[in-house]
């Protein structure tokens, strides 16, 4: 975009809302629904809002990546048949980016209680989301629970939510994460779980740990991720538990290497909707949970309290026939109530079938305007990105500018002018180490860059940090311009020849309108063609 003035209003049929950085179930929700509302016709938009300086959760980015939704950077507004925001906890305070959303209708999908044992806080105060929510939208907005289990939370403050008559369960693709079930994967039984090392998911005694996860050698018990807990109350693993570090695997790859996969949470406390089962009794995993979770699932699990965990396990060990039975018969349960047509139909009742617009947007999307990230420095500029934000106003409308900025001053300054801005304070994560400061920025602005396919990254600062050579390795088809700020012209010329030739053009403008138009004709000529984004 060239003028926040003069762009186009993207128009979706739903656009979904939230932190994109969740890293587990939450991320891993949107992402199938993103799927699934692809396969089914329905053009959907991403509009991020960030809470937390972090990666986007990597299924998410895959999904933008391979075309299925469009991360929105327009600063103009935004039209949508339906604006579907997730998890209540990143709209505790009014998010002011959610005023240029124009929804027929809009709905939050409440996934996580307001509070629990496992937290001497709250983590969200229903009142405050919803009041947050009808200042910046103008509505009220209707509260979709994922669960019977999240419906009890939010009862209590139905005076104060619009809450909606059905639950909003999350989906799958079956087919996606199904193994072969026709014999058990070693010589004996192997059972499993997978996820991070959240006490609350965890029991807490001892002896029940022990009970489900048994320390004798009859049994193989095989953990992706988590271990920490586990160690902590045990002192250390049995010899026959092995561990797969959280992220070394994909969960469907650790799936298929197990035969059972046994859920127990802290006492007083069960996930309003924990994900991890669900993508187990996908996979063809016998699961065996604790009997709080027989209201969510039914009978697309076994439940057992801990001490007869491994009768159930032994039982069927020894009769491979009834274990696929009872294998067939959890897939097609959950195919039934959480998969992909479960999304469809539900989204029909709401906004109505695909609006139509699906072959236009992937044509669109192929020779959308080329983006140019901006990326502001941390220096003694840092607070100041009006130089980068004269180059973005005066940038052709072919091309559609978004910056990445590095301190809070510099993020607040370019969303005030109405820019799309994302923010991370490296130096501040790092608690001032240097080396670690670099490692994470590199990290980020490598995501940044793979997310939002950037035709030009340019520099806006005094000094280029180190890792900026190893993400323009990366990612080969991207130019990449420094553009020296007006505090280190003086200095013009004097920096190591290394550093000039990790960009492709080097500029620097001085402070009035010429040289920023000759600085943003330059930026542009480096692209010489918009590429083709498909």
């Amino acid at each position: 975009m060239s003028k926040p003035d003069g762009e186009a209003t993207p128009r979706y049929d739903v656009l979904i809302a939230s932190d994109f950085s969740f890293p587990g179930g939450t991320g891993a929700s949107i992402a199938e629904e993103i799927k699934a509302q692809a396969a089914a016709g329905y053009v959907t938009g991403l509009l991020h809002v960030e809470c937390r300086s972090r990666p986007f959760n990597p299924r998410i980015r895959r999904c933008v990546e391979e075309g299925l939704a469009e991360l929105v950077v327009t600063s103009g507004p935004i039209e949508t048949r339906l604006l579907l925001m997730r998890q209540p906890w990143v709209f505790r305070e009014p998010q002011q980016t959610l005023a240029r959303v124009e929804a027929d209708r809009a709905l939050l999908v409440v996934n996580q209680a307001p509070a629990d044992a496992a937290s001497d806080t709250p983590y969200y105060d229903p009142i405050a989301v919803a009041a947050s929510l009808t200042e910046v939208l103008r509505r009220e907005v209707q509260w979709w629970p994922v669960s019977p289990q999240a419906r009890r939370a939010i009862a209590p403050f139905r005076s104060h939510v619009d809450l909606a008559a059905r639950d909003w369960a999350n989906v799958i693709d079956v087919d996606e994460w199904q193994f072969p079930r026709d014999r058990f994967v070693a010589d004996r039984p192997v059972i499993g779980r997978h996820g991070r090392a959240d006490p609350a998911k965890w029991p807490t005694n001892r002896d029940d740990l022990l009970a489900i996860y048994p320390d004798r050698d009859a049994y193989t018990v095989k953990l992706l991720g988590g271990d920490e807990i586990p160690r902590q109350i045990l002192g250390g693993l049995p010899a026959n538990w092995s561990v797969l570090p959280f992220g070394s695997a994909s969960p469907r790859e650790f799936l298929g290497q197990i035969d059972f996969y046994v859920h127990f949470d802290q006492p007083g406390h069960a996930d309003a909707f924990p994900r991890s089962m669900l993508e187990a009794v996908a996979s063809g995993a016998v699961t065996i949970a604790g009997t709080p979770f027989r209201e969510l699932f039914e009978d697309a699990c076994l439940y057992a309290e801990p001490a007869d965990v491994t009768n159930v396990v032994d039982d069927l060990y020894r009769d491979p026939a009834r274990y696929a039975a009872i294998s067939a018969r959890a897939r097609a349960r959950v195919r039934e109530r959480f998969g992909y047509e479960v999304h469809a139909r539900r989204l029909e009742d709401l906004i109505g079938p695909p609006s139509g617009m699906w072959q236009r947007y992937r044509i669109c999307h192929s020779t959308a305007a080329a983006r140019v990230l901006f990326v502001t420095g941390n220096g003694d500029d840092a607070d100041d990105p009006r130089q980068a934000l004269a180059l973005a106003r005066l940038l052709s409308p072919r091309f559609q500018a978004l910056f990445f900025a590095q301190t809070p001053a510099g993020a607040r300054a370019v969303g005030q002018a109405g820019w799309p801005v994302e923010y991370l304070d490296s130096r501040r994560d790092a608690d001032g180490n240097i080396t670690r400061s670099n490692a994470i920025l590199r990290q980020r602005l490598k995501s940044i860059v793979a997310t939002h396919r950037p035709a030009v990254v340019v520099f806006a600062g005094s000094e280029p940090f180190p890792g900026l050579p190893a993400i323009r390795r990366n990612h080969a088809a991207v130019r990449f311009v420094w553009c020296r700020s007006a505090v280190g012209q003086d200095r013009s010329g004097d920096e190591a020849p290394a550093t000039r030739a990790a960009f492709d053009l080097v500029i620097e403008p001085g402070l009035d309108e010429r040289g920023a138009r000759e600085a943003a004709k330059a930026i542009e000529a480096v692209v010489p063609a918009i590429p083709d984004r498909a």
